[in-house]
């Protein structure tokens, strides 16, 4: 599953409410997509 998310990355994507809600959910002051998207690609991530 990790190689199809990590295949996949640049399709992360979601609206502006969905960002919105993110930030305000996770207390993000930076893009909610690239937040997530480094998130998944730290080698340390551990994802199942």
């Amino acid at each position: 599953m990790k190689n199809a998310l990590i295949e996949n990355i640049v399709r992360l994507h979601t609206t502006e409410l969905g960002a919105e809600r993110i930030r305000r959910n996770l207390g993000l002051t930076e893009d909610p997509v690239e937040w997530c998207r480094s998130k998944i690609l730290d080698k340390n991530a551990v994802i199942g």
